[in-house]
């Protein structure tokens, strides 16, 4: 366990700050961040789990983790992850040799289901979401797609066949391309 996730701040200009949000961590992959709610979400791949932390900023303007949990368990290579705290959901990949799947919890890791499965996907990657829309956006690096899938799981289509790039690279477009909402949860 030696992996951290940390905080960058500064514009280069005058040096780096550089702080250790968690650390000990094993091999985290995928990262979302629950500002209204004050949670950090990832991936750990050798864990096998989704975890979750309580954050804030301390008085020193710098951002600390109060407690970590792992929310979801039983998983084979968790990926990628993306939250929707107005939706109340936690969104995550799991690139499984004999159960690939994007899935979907409750923010607490309860109430866990799958919204694709095995028989569409191979190695589901990288996701995002469009909040307004609750369509969630995955790379599939196996069969080298984009698909989008409603919230609820139904209404699966292919929006990119990429035979070049991985699916991941591709995202940076497909977020340039679509409308964001803000959202007001307090």
């Amino acid at each position: 366990r030696c992996a951290q996730l940390t905080k960058i701040i500064g514009d280069g200009s005058k040096g780096m700050d550089i702080y250790t949000v968690l650390s000990n961590l094993n091999r985290p992959e995928g990262v979302a961040l629950d500002s209204c709610s004050e949670l950090l979400y990832w991936t750990d791949v050798t864990d096998r789990m989704v975890w979750m932390a309580r954050i804030r900023w301390n008085n020193d303007r710098h951002l600390e983790a109060l407690y970590q949990r792992p929310i979801i368990t039983d998983l084979d290579k968790p990926r990628g992850i993306a939250v929707d705290s107005c939706a109340e959901y936690v969104f995550f990949t799991d690139w499984s040799d004999t159960n690939p799947r994007v899935g979907r919890s409750s923010l607490d890791g309860s109430q866990v289901v799958s919204l694709v499965s095995s028989s569409i996907v191979v190695q589901p990657n990288a996701l995002t979401l469009h909040r307004e829309a609750r369509l969630v956006y995955f790379g599939d690096s196996g069969s080298k797609k984009i698909y989008s899938v409603n919230y609820d799981g139904t209404n699966l289509r292919l929006v990119a066949s990429v035979s070049l790039l991985t699916p991941t690279l591709l995202f940076s477009y497909i977020i340039l391309r679509m409308r964001w909402c803000g959202c007001n949860c307090r």
